[in-house]
């Protein structure tokens, strides 16, 4: 029965505060008035239950889960060879090494690089048969395995036009300017400042070469430590916040985030650790800041997940599955789903760049080109102009 804590004034004006246990709000609002008590205000207190029990619950599910570790193993190391993506291949067998070590439940949930597997591991015990388990193993597996390829491809395509292009303009810079430069000084011409910016590149490769290609190597190996950087430490959300929620990134740790806290919630896991470990899960640095205060808030007696300050990072369909279970405990059906949008969504953002970024990249490729027989031009023109 849920208790009651109220406000009321008595028949003397003095203010009384207390508990009161009734199964409905209006009940409890009826005793108090039968005693004599006029009702100022009144709340439920959400009882907060032993964290120590469903603590020591949930790491004996793990346990029970990795006691079936020599039927697990085969069929990863199997999935491990029949994966065509190398690095999904590398982390299955690195899963597996893992397991035939003999971790523990605590060791498990401890080492960032097993954590992401806890749902999937304790979802296969829900089997019937070790078949069932390595068809869903397969199945998420060749998920990842996709995304990682289709990631792969958009930026392949893109890096092969630039190198291409690179190429030719590498080529043009080297053979082609110094002949127009040559022409162009015998004729005495004032030169525009394109031109003289693209034979002075043409000068500095020519006269050292080395040296320019290394400062182009370094230029482009600093621009992709700095982008894996900015990506590693989400820098786009914690610098521009909600501006930026709906980003390829944010969206698949979005995804990755609800599927673990549903599973880890369908295995009666604790709400503070489940969040905790969802957050590690979804290996985006910004949500995992967030999911760690979030259970810090938890923690607080009476606290409930949507109304914590951390919530208020997540979007709002995540929030509203987040409260709005059972006595406000995450809706695990509305999170598997959200989950699945949220893949779905991921996926669509994958095609959408694979069909843009191909004609910027031959945008780009053009605008150099064309910049370069601008600056050869624009001479020749004031030349023609002043013979005529």
């Amino acid at each position: 029965m849920p208790n009651y804590q109220y406000e009321a004034i008595a028949g003397d004006g003095e203010v009384v505060t207390g508990e009161i246990a009734a199964p409905r709000v209006s009940d409890a609002i009826a005793q108090l008035e039968a005693q004599g008590l006029q009702v100022e205000s009144i709340r439920a207190l959400v009882t907060t239950p032993d964290s120590s029990a469903t603590k020591k619950a949930f790491y004996d599910r793990i346990d029970q889960a990795l006691q079936t570790r020599e039927k697990l193993i085969p069929a990863l190391e199997a999935l491990a060879d029949e994966m065509p993506d190398r690095n999904a291949s590398r982390d299955v067998r690195k899963f597996t090494n893992e397991l035939k070590s003999g971790v523990t439940a605590e060791q498990f949930v401890k080492r960032d690089s097993m954590v992401a597997w806890l749902p999937l591991v304790v979802r296969g015990l829900e089997c019937s048969s070790a078949e069932d388990r390595y068809s869903q193993l397969m199945g998420d597996a060749t998920r990842e395995s996709d995304n990682r390829r289709r990631l792969r491809t958009v930026i392949a395509y893109p890096l092969f036009l630039l190198m291409f292009g690179g190429i030719i303009l590498m080529l043009l810079v080297l053979f082609v300017v110094p002949v127009f430069a040559r022409m162009f000084a015998e004729f005495g011409l004032l030169l525009p400042a394109p031109t003289r910016f693209l034979f002075w590149i043409s000068d500095q490769l020519s006269r050292y070469s080395l040296r320019s290609m290394l400062f182009v190597a370094l230029f482009f190996g600093l621009v992709i430590v700095l982008c894996r950087l900015w990506i590693r430490l989400a820098l786009s959300t914690s610098i521009l916040g909600m501006f930026t929620a709906g980003n390829s990134a944010n969206v698949t740790a979005m995804a990755k985030f609800t599927g673990s806290l549903a599973e880890l919630m369908s295995i009666e896991a604790p709400l503070p650790e489940a969040l905790r470990i969802a957050g590690r899960a979804c290996d985006h640095r910004h949500f995992r800041i967030m999911a760690e205060r979030m259970a810090n808030e938890l923690e607080i007696p009476g606290k409930r997940l949507r109304d914590t300050s951390a919530a208020h990072n997540f979007p709002a369909t995540m929030r509203h599955a987040l409260g709005n279970g059972r006595n406000c405990a995450p809706n695990v059906p509305l999170l598997r789903e959200l989950s699945r949008m949220y893949s779905d969504r991921a996926r669509e953002r994958v095609n959408w760049s694979t069909n843009i970024l191909g004609p910027i990249s031959l945008i780009v490729l053009g605008l150099v080109i064309g910049f370069v027989i601008i600056a050869l031009f624009m001479p020749l023109v004031s030349l023609v102009t002043s013979l005529a």
